[in-house]
């Protein structure tokens, strides 16, 4: 299994696929490592359990991967290779389960690469060579859908006639609540989840419902459509709305493919159009007339699908105002996604291995809306298969590797007067760090990922609350890391001075590495060189708002520790924290209590008034001799003398002879200079 899985890796381009943080912006990228997310299931673990963890699983998003297969044995293997399907000679059975985020593909891409995956594991059993440098598929960004827009865009503004007519139908919408969700309000629960239900049909019934369809003349599509409807109005009668007849909505998940020039076959990714909207009045009984219902619904699914109407009402939302407060986005009673047939892409298998059952499509996205009903429809080898999804969620985003912090805000405390002093300050540090083994770009990107996962402060970022700006943490992982080259230490610090950190979105804190060591670093007393033979400069740069010099004293060591863990390959437990990130509210006590042993000493308050009226019309000699000696472009000048160890060890020794802190020694120093 985790040759076959390598073998896809290297060979699909778009399990290869990560996010990664650009000029600000989220962007895919290739994976900066091979990385394998695959587990062995014991025989116990139910596949409603196992849907059930793969619905909300955490990919991880900024490293990847962002997919994972899970291997079950199955119980009813039989050592004379007969088990309950009847295929002789394949005596041990598995279930493979295959979870991937949606972003990086659709249902065309996930039954091919379901096939591709059959394949290469036959391949392996089977001892054979297997190219990897030969690719299956080819992986696209959305650029020929984006064409296919621009074109049915220019159709509508050129066509007075069409664009009324779809106008009216999307104003209709405004104002129009889902039936279900109004009738069933509030009864979501606190926890989101996805029911699902899944339903086969065996070879002759589906036949014969096919069959059906097409001596009707209509598709299984709009045959499953109508089936849809009806299968709402009777969910909404017994919920207690007695009606004649109601106006359902139902939404159409399209394959963008269609609508693309040329050949579309090969190309993987997510490639879905917005969503398709219908809306039917369904009358509450049905039986024999339910194919003469179901004829116009195929008349007017074939018309928009066939004529792009799915692209051209995009034209239309960008220039009708909305007339309401309610976004009729997702104000509809469920929707329809029709996968079709699966047979061509899902490889059977081969000599070694066997697709023995229909590949089981479970519904992973997950949707910023309370509660919906989906229908997903797919056939393989002439079975057909149908689901019906129930989600009731909680605000969750479609890219399910964000956590729950992103939807729920976590606030942590009004920002302080000594937190608004600082803020204006930046601060850099550089750390010469040694290696067995050359450091690559990936360790420190797993590294920083560590780092922020376990380190609380690290996640903080400002937000406005009430009018007032407060500390909360970030709502999604954005790692500031670059690799630098061409340039100096100095030239990093200048930089590091005046950087522009996204204070309202995070991180207050960034990275760099700069590719050239140090030209002669200062090699500390018992490091053997000869083992540690790479060296490399890294810079942290910090926003003095979160952060002082203790605490970035231990964030070096942090960050120092989990870099040898990485390159160590070490298991690090993120859940694991690394120091308490409080407000200073314990500072606040501390002054309370000595303001109220003030307050009650009459000579030490006297003394204090003193000493503070004192400051008063006192300005800065330096300010006052070099007044107008400033530049137009604020900078800050570095002047760095290191002590080697003998003289500084002297120093100390001296002070402590004198009775004197090195604190105090270097304030007498700064007077004299």
């Amino acid at each position: 299994m985790i040759n076959s899985i390598s073998s896809s890796l290297r060979k699909v381009p778009n399990v290869r696929i990560c996010f990664g943080e650009r000029d600000g912006e989220m962007w895919l990228r290739e994976m900066p490592q091979e990385i394998i997310d695959f587990e062995f299931l014991p025989a116990g673990k139910s596949d409603e359990d196992l849907h059930t963890k793969l619905q909300c699983y955490d990919f991880q998003k900024m490293t990847g991967p962002l997919w994972c297969v899970k291997l079950r044995p199955e119980p009813d293997c039989s050592p004379d290779g007969v088990f309950r399907e009847g295929i002789e000679g394949y005596p041990h059975m598995y279930s493979m389960y295959w979870g991937i985020n949606h972003a990086i593909t659709d249902g065309t891409s996930n039954s091919t690469l379901c096939g591709f995956i059959v394949q290469l594991l036959d391949d392996v059993l089977a001892g054979k060579e297997i190219n990897d440098e030969e690719q299956l598929g080819i992986y696209i960004s959305d650029e020929r859908t984006k064409q296919a827009l621009r074109e049915q865009e220019a159709r509508v503004d050129s066509d007075a006639v069409l664009r009324s007519k779809l106008t009216k139908e999307y104003q209709s919408l405004f104002g129009r609540r889902s039936l279900v969700t109004t009738l069933f309000k509030d009864v979501g629960e606190e926890k989101a989840r996805t029911l699902h239900m899944t339903r086969d049909l065996d070879l002759e019934t589906s036949a014969a419902f096919i069959k059906r369809c097409h001596a009707e003349g209509i598709t299984v599509n709009s045959a499953f459509t109508a089936i849809g409807n009806f299968a709402i109005v009777d969910l909404l009668a017994k919920a207690g709305l007695e009606q004649e007849s109601y106006s359902i909505r139902s939404e159409h998940v399209v394959n963008a493919r269609r609508y693309w020039k040329g050949d579309n076959t090969g190309y993987l990714g997510c490639h879905i159009t917005p969503l398709l909207t219908s809306v039917f009045e369904t009358p509450r009984k049905f039986s024999a007339d339910f194919w003469n219902y179901a004829k116009p619904i195929d008349e007017e699914l074939r018309r928009k699908i066939n004529g792009g109407t799915v692209l051209q009402m995009e034209r239309i939302k960008s220039i009708v105002p909305k007339t309401s407060d309610i976004d009729p986005t997702f104000e509809f009673e469920f929707c329809l996604t029709n996968m079709g047939d699966l047979t061509k892409n899902v490889t059977e298998g081969g000599d070694h291995v066997k697709l023995v059952s229909k590949p089981e499509v479970v519904l992973v996205s997950l949707r910023c809306f309370s509660r919906t009903q989906s229908l997903l429809v797919h056939f393989y080898r002439t079975d057909f298969s149908f689901q019906v999804h129930q989600e009731s969620l909680c605000g969750l985003n479609f890219i399910s590797t964000r956590t729950a912090m992103e939807t729920d805000i976590k606030w942590l405390w009004k920002s302080t007067e000594t937190e608004a002093f600082y803020e204006v300050y930046t601060i850099s540090y550089q750390l010469t760090i040694a290696t067995r083994e050359p450091l690559l770009e990936e360790h420190l990107i797993q590294t920083l990922t560590h780092l922020f996962r376990k380190l609380p402060l690290l996640r903080a970022c400002y937000g406005q609350r009430n009018g007032e700006k407060w500390f909360r943490e970030m709502t999604e992982m954005i790692l500031d890391f670059e690799v630098v080259s061409d340039t100096t230490p100095q030239e990093v610090h200048k930089r590091l001075q005046s950087y522009r950190y996204d204070l309202e979105k995070g991180p207050l804190w960034c990275v760099k590495l700069l590719s050239e060591p140090p030209s002669s670093p200062e090699i500390p007393a018992g490091v053997d060189m000869k083992q540690f033979c790479y060296v490399y400069t890294l810079f942290l740069g910090l926003h003095h708002g979160i952060t002082d010099g203790t605490s970035n004293m231990k964030i070096c060591g942090f960050l120092v520790q989990l870099l040898d863990a990485v390159m160590g390959r070490k298991a690090i437990d993120n859940a694991e924290q690394l120091g308490v990130f409080i407000s200073d509210e314990k500072t606040h006590q501390v002054q309370k209590e000595k303001l109220a042993s003030m307050e009650t000493d009459a000579q030490l308050r006297r003394r204090w008034v003193e000493e503070v009226q004192s400051r008063y019309g006192r300005f800065s000699l330096v300010k006052s001799i070099y007044k107008g000696a400033g530049e137009k472009v604020p900078r800050t000048g570095v002047l760095e003398r290191t002590l080697d160890t003998d003289s500084t060890m002297a120093f100390i020794k001296r002070c402590r002879s004198e009775g004197v802190t090195v604190n105090s020694a270097f304030t007498a120093l700064g007077c004299m200079s």
